[in-house]
């Protein structure tokens, strides 16, 4: 970035700095990711004439960042600006407000998209659907669902979730069972939503249909099995969901590590949650949900001088 600075301040002795060509690619430079898009937010802003690539491009950076409040003040300064939104702009705002939990403000951008005519746009409204579903407006999700003329497997995985989180798990059942095609999402949603409900033991048997049906899982589906094994008390299942992340070579994270220390230890196998808690601490996977619970599986299984050593140890710098 040091460098691109420097290569800005040379654009702008030089005037180039006005050439949309070159300042669009600056934008998109600075947009990338792990790059800044603050500074890709400033480019537009003092551009004299950004064009609709320069203004979507920082929205989109700061949408998938952290800065979703800082991409709703960029749309609104493109609001002031001569050049008017179209149909890219709008899928990064609808996921800004869905980071946000902003609901209202995600309907009234919907009624801008209907007032300026790009409902029918596929991307727009999938990005529609899912600010709904993810803000818990499952009527709203599923209306504009109901608009799909079409299969859409996105569509589809944002009514599963509209469904699930609004308590309406059979419903998003009767949704997953109808699709013509899913994808590793759409189990990933299924599964969580029987997880979400207690039903564990239907998130086991549908985890055990991904497997019939050569479906790789991700982490997602990982934990809310491994959730749903330690509610059960499967510690056979559960033993065999390790093995696969272990015979598979799944990316172990904090999440997974914790999952698995949960299930191992109120499935009764503290050894076991011990050597995984252990293993994970020497690779670095270990977070404070991570410790915490294997001093409560340690407190749970009478063993309260081995937590204490443990807090002991999370204590020491």
């Amino acid at each position: 970035m040091a460098h691109l600075r420097q290569l800005h301040a040379a654009l702008v002795k030089s005037s180039l700095a006005k050439d949309p060509i070159a300042a669009s690619r600056a934008v998109a430079f600075c947009a990338g990711e792990g790059r800044d898009a603050a500074y890709a937010a400033r480019l537009v802003r003092h551009h004299p004439k950004p064009n609709s690539f320069m203004w979507n491009t920082a929205i989109r950076a700061l949408s998938d960042g952290p800065g979703q409040d800082a991409a709703v003040a960029l749309f609104l300064d493109m609001l002031r600006s001569p050049t008017p939104p179209e149909r890219r702009t709008f899928p990064s705002l609808f996921a800004a407000y869905a980071r946000l939990g902003r609901a209202d403000d995600g309907a009234a951008l919907h009624g801008m998209v209907l007032k300026l005519g790009f409902a029918g746009d596929e991307y727009t409204r999938n990005s529609m659907i899912s600010m709904y579903a993810s803000c818990g407006r499952a009527d709203e999700a599923l209306a504009l669902f109901g608009q799909c003329q079409a299969f859409d497997v996105v569509a589809c995985n944002s009514a599963i979730v509209a469904l699930s989180r609004a308590g309406r798990v059979d419903e998003a059942r009767t949704v997953f069972d109808g699709m013509q095609a899913r994808t590793v999402a759409t189990w990933s949603a299924m599964v969580s939503a029987y997880s979400r409900a207690a039903r564990c033991q239907d998130a086991v048997d549908l985890f055990s249909a991904m497997q019939a049906d050569g479906v790789e899982p991700n982490a997602n589906v990982l934990v809310s099995v491994l959730g749903c094994c330690a509610s059960l008390g499967a510690l056979e299942q559960g033993a065999w969901v390790h093995a696969y992340i272990d015979r598979r070579g799944v990316a172990m994270n904090a999440l997974v590590v914790t999952a698995l220390v949960d299930m191992y230890c109120k499935c009764g196998s503290i050894h076991k949650a011990r050597q995984v808690f252990d293993t994970s601490r020497l690779q670095g996977f270990a977070v404070l949900s991570s410790w915490n619970t294997m001093m409560l599986g340690l407190a749970a299984h009478g063993q309260w001088q081995e937590a204490l050593a443990l807090f002991s140890e999370l204590e020491t710098p």
